[in-house]
């Protein structure tokens, strides 16, 4: 089956930003999540922090939320310290705040994740 979902990601120092766009599929989310391990692994970080931005047609199978769940504790096992989430949407706020593990933080907008973020003095 052919991949659904996109995944663009940035290092700014220790803060990896990921922005998802559009509905994920499971091969769009192993697609995503190897992307990521490896950008980790080069890295070569022993504490990180992230920040997810989901645009407005990000969503996923339950298939695909079990994934995700294995990757957040992929990262936490991979010194991933702090994890905030930016959702478009209420079904977006209402599927991260119920699937994703309670220590990750849920936003409506980046400038408070950010603050949220700054405020860890990492």
């Amino acid at each position: 089956m052919e991949s659904h979902g996109e995944l663009d990601l940035e290092w700014r120092d220790n803060l990896l930003v990921l922005n998802l766009m559009g509905p994920f599929n499971e091969e769009g989310a192993i697609d995503a999540f190897n992307h990521l391990k490896q950008s980790v692994i080069s890295k070569k970080t022993n504490e990180w922090m992230r920040l997810e931005v989901w645009n407005e047609g990000t969503l996923g199978s339950p298939e695909v939320m079990e994934g995700i769940r294995q990757l957040f504790s992929w990262c936490v096992e991979n010194g991933c310290i702090a994890t905030a989430v930016v959702v478009s949407n209420r079904v977006q706020k209402m599927i991260a705040e119920k699937e994703l593990p309670e220590d990750v933080e849920v936003f409506n907008d980046v400038s408070d994740a950010m603050e949220w973020i700054n405020k860890l003095n990492f």
